[in-house]
């Protein structure tokens, strides 16, 4: 009967820090890809602000503005990128569908 009991108490506390770290890991993963997608919509903002400013007066700031963002976006992307391919993220992050977010062209466009 104490080693059933034992076994039980083993059981339900590996049960428990498997979910910890399952729900940490799509806590953490969850609002870096959430900053990933706000990044990106801020850069198509002022890529399409650059686009309206071309050949005007403001086209400079626009288009420091889009290098800007440009910049952060690349910097949230990575820290993204890196934070799964953390050993102790990338095993539930996989499982969970987190996926590594590349850069694709009409992200800088």
């Amino acid at each position: 009967m104490n080693v059933t009991i034992a076994y039980c108490m083993a059981g339900l506390s590996t049960l428990s820090l498997i979910v910890l770290w399952f729900v940490n890991t799509h806590k953490v993963l969850r609002r870096k890809r959430d900053a990933v997608r706000k990044a990106q919509e801020e850069l198509r903002l002022h890529q399409n602000g650059y686009n309206e400013k071309k050949g005007k007066p403001e086209e400079h700031t626009a288009k420091h503005m889009l290098d800007t963002s440009a910049q952060i976006y690349e910097q949230i992307r990575e820290a993204y990128n890196e934070t799964l391919k953390n050993p102790v993220y990338r095993v539930p992050g996989v499982l969970m569908g987190f996926k590594l977010n590349k850069m694709y062209k009409e992200d800088l466009k």
